[in-house]
């Protein structure tokens, strides 16, 4: 399996030049980066001369956020939130073209609930605003809304996948409980949209999380999954958020592990971790993921 070192993480602690970004990921260990929003602006077209000479891949794209607000819904009903998606889905598939990678993970959408706003649902931040309770009682709301959102979701992703044919879409949990991301959502979204070939990309940190409060596992998640999966980030959560070193938190990669090996001997797995974490964390954390096995 090859572990790819996330952009957003590599653009804070490295200059935002190509070439010292990516002799960065390399002394890191990694054979791949995917660009993700960082806190510095990237060249990635600049990136293309850089490529050719270093034994560095791209496996993906991210379409931005993997922490943080998202613009426009799959999910909406309304047109001019719906649009909102297509910029942001336009400037990955261009540093898609520009560094020849053609997959693109798209964060499930978050969605707007009848009645009053859930609070505490978003996890950028920390892990305490939300209870199995109130999880249990979020997932009921949108249980009892999921044919229409769904509906939603099918149809803007049917035209998503028809505007950058020359694409292929993997669909991630968001950082927010308050979506159409669960196991069985996710399924019915991939089955109706088949023709697409569009794929699924594990967060192990979120979908533990989800267990935590009652939810799906990510052991039944693969199982579920796994004929879609084609990559996995390899954060941990605690109580700070989604971006926890592996194995200072509470994934078990022990069990992951055993879903993910023998699928593809090139399924990407990214480390994107949170800015905070220095090089000698990172390089502790890569050693722990080797030894796992990864």
């Amino acid at each position: 399996m090859s572990i790819a070192i996330g952009a957003s993480w590599l653009s804070f602690h490295a200059p935002s030049a190509a070439r010292p970004m990516l002799i960065a990921a390399l002394e890191l260990g990694s054979d791949s980066l995917v660009p993700a929003p960082g806190s510095r602006p990237i060249d990635w077209a600049g990136l293309v001369p850089v490529l050719e000479d270093l034994p560095l891949r791209i496996p993906a794209i991210r379409i931005d956020p993997i922490i943080g607000a998202q613009e426009g819904s799959l999910a909406s009903s309304n047109l001019e939130e719906v649009a909102l998606l297509w910029p942001r889905v336009k400037r990955s598939a261009e540093i898609g073209k520009a560094l020849n990678c053609p997959l693109l993970i798209l964060e499930l959408p978050r969605v707007q609930l009848i009645g009053e706003a859930p609070s505490g649902t978003e996890l950028s931040d920390c892990m305490d605003g939300i209870d199995a309770d109130s999880f249990q009682a979020l997932a009921a709301r949108i249980a009892a809304e999921r044919d229409r959102l769904l509906e939603n979701c099918c149809r803007n992703l049917f035209r998503l996948c028809q505007d950058f044919p020359e694409f292929r879409f993997c669909l991630t949990e968001p950082s927010d409980l308050c979506a159409i991301s669960d196991t069985v959502e996710i399924e019915l979204i991939l089955t109706d949209l088949s023709r697409f070939e569009i794929g699924y990309w594990h967060r192990p940190a979120l979908v533990a999380f989800r267990e935590h409060l009652g939810g799906i596992g990510h052991g039944e998640s693969l199982e579920m999954l796994r004929k879609y999966l084609l990559g996995s980030d390899l954060s941990d959560f605690d109580a700070q958020g989604l971006q926890a070193l592996p194995g200072a938190g509470r994934v078990d990669y022990g069990l992951l592990l055993p879903h993910m090996r023998g699928l593809t001997r090139s399924l990407p797995a990214v480390l994107e971790l949170s800015p905070q974490h220095r090089c000698p964390e990172m390089r502790q954390a890569l050693g722990y993921l080797e030894n796992m096995g990864f």
